[in-house]
């Protein structure tokens, strides 16, 4: 089966690097050799993992356990804590020297992700189960066949993909108790954002999981009948009934929602909302600074759409490393996101969403086919420059909100001054940002973050530079986060460079004409 680009979130698995599939057990007695340490701690992350993620089973080819836990329940989160420490406890004790070097970088990595799901725990994250990167388990799990983002090739990866979807009723019953416990302890989100959720169950619970034409692998014809009877009689007995269940919930959380709290209106509310917005952007900014870059940025592109600045500047922040602007791809944007074509990643790596990297991506090639077109088509390059302007309203309305004390009222004049959104518009995608707060920021961010890297080894490389190997490369590693991701593209740039000189033909010696 192949999972295309979301947990393209994340790539497909490349199981002999992480050894992430059910690898053979060593000897007994037998000492591992160093080299797999690394390898098998990942296997072992993983296999852990799909207690409460059942996604794992089609990254990592393991079956399904009967004990499996939704992982918003409390005993999935405390599963998912203690596994996150053994796993730092056993990566921390690896002699990293004597590692090759891709495992040193994997390890870097897989221990970055755990310290993460360690200071999330610190936050009650599960309370607000849908207000993770694309909205969670169900509703992921609701749409991405449909959108591709999972393709079963053979009867058993239906099978398989067929208990995914099994599991959404579950993880409905464990968001519904979330949520009563959140009102019990007094916590609550502004109306705006509990309408705003309800949406977004009410459109997955009206999915068509049945798989789409061309979305069959190679089932041949005579089978597929019976199995879109499954697929339709799934939808129907459970999962459309389960989501209608979560629906009715937050509708209940709308009318009995008062005033228009923010994160940082929550319990521990500031840091909570420092560490969402470091995690979804990949980059360890603080709100302020991302606002301010934002707010400038937008005036430049406003700027350049005005005929005053002939090209785009990269988004910095004054007095530190450049910063980078934002971007969620709204349901509503004019212009189709080019998606980023991702090489194969272990299962262990995929646990974890880059939005900054993957959305990001299709703000970047905003920008460049901006620079494209306005030496020829003028209409082309203003429409891709008023997506990038409107991605990167949300970033300043996302910080202003959570990070700064905006109101709604100032979050909804901003993007009626600044943006597409207009009249009701503006007050739904507010709520949007009121629900979400911190991942709506991510694909600016990584958007105008990749340009500047684009322009950084293009200065570099000078005639050299191959945009479409620039492109190439920055999915080589699958979805890492940003600054992840910016040290690899620089020191690629580097190597690549390097080379060029190398390879560059040395001018004859030509001896003075006496």
């Amino acid at each position: 089966m192949k999972p295309l680009r979301f947990f393209a979130l994340l790539g497909w698995s490349l199981l002999t690097l992480a050894g992430c599939g059910d690898s053979a057990a060593p000897p007994a007695l037998a000492k591992p050799a160093t080299a797999d340490a690394f390898s098998l701690l990942a296997a072992a992350q993983v296999r852990a993992e799909v207690r409460w993620a059942p996604q794992m089973t089609l990254f990592a080819h393991l079956p399904l356990p009967a004990d499996t836990l939704p992982a918003i329940a409390p005993e999935g989160v405390a599963l998912r804590v203690a596994a996150a420490r053994d796993a730092i406890e056993q990566a921390k004790a690896l002699p990293v020297a004597t590692l090759a070097p891709a495992s040193r970088e994997a390890l870097a990595l897989f221990l970055r992700q755990r310290e993460e799901e360690l200071e999330g725990a610190r936050y009650p994250e599960e309370l607000f189960p849908l207000s993770a990167p694309d909205g969670g388990f169900a509703l992921w799990a609701m749409t991405a066949l449909a959108r591709g983002e999972v393709v079963p090739e053979t009867a058993a990866d239906h099978a398989a993909w067929l208990q995914v979807l099994g599991q959404v009723p579950a993880w409905v019953d464990a968001a519904i108790a979330n949520l009563n416990q959140a009102e019990a302890r007094g916590l609550g989100l502004a109306p705006e954002a509990w309408r705003s959720l309800s949406a977004q169950v009410a459109l997955a619970a009206a999915a068509e999981v049945v798989p789409p034409a061309g979305a069959w692998g190679n089932v041949n014809a005579a089978a597929q009948p019976a199995l879109a009877a499954r697929y339709t009689a799934l939808t129907m007995d459970e999962l459309r009934p389960a989501l209608r269940r979560l629906q009715a919930r937050l509708e209940t959380g709308v009318r009995g929602a008062k005033g228009s709290p923010v994160w940082a209106d929550l319990p521990l509310g500031e840091e909570w909302y420092a560490f969402r917005l470091r995690r979804a952007t990949g980059m360890p900014f603080t709100p302020r600074q991302w606002h301010d870059a934002a707010l400038a940025e937008v005036q430049q592109l406003e700027a350049r759409l005005a005929g005053a600045m002939p090209a785009v500047v990269a988004l910095g922040v004054q007095g530190s490393a450049p910063v980078p602007a934002l971007a969620s791809t709204p349901p509503t944007s004019p212009l189709a996101w080019e998606r980023l074509s991702l090489a194969e990643v272990p299962a262990w790596q995929r646990s974890t969403p880059q939005p900054a990297h993957r959305d990001g991506y299709g703000v970047y090639r905003l920008l460049v086919r901006s620079e494209v077109a306005a030496s020829g088509d003028a209409a082309a390059a203003e429409a891709a420059l008023k997506e990038v302007r409107d991605q990167v309203a949300l970033l300043v309305i996302d910080t202003g909100l959570h990070g700064l004390g905006w109101n709604r009222q100032q979050a909804v004049d901003y993007l009626a001054a600044h943006s597409r959104w207009q009249g009701p518009a503006a007050l739904e995608t507010v709520g949007a940002v009121l629900a979400s707060a911190g991942w709506p920021s991510a694909p600016a961010a990584g958007g105008l973050r990749l340009w500047q890297l684009r322009q950084t080894v293009a200065a570099q490389q000078g005639a050299a530079f191959d945009e479409a190997l620039f492109d190439q490369q920055l999915g080589a590693w699958g979805l890492l986060p940003l600054s992840v991701l910016e040290a690899r593209m620089r020191a690629w740039a580097e190597t690549m460079t390097a080379r060029a000189a190398l390879a560059a033909p040395v001018a004859p010696v030509v001896p003075p004409t006496p």
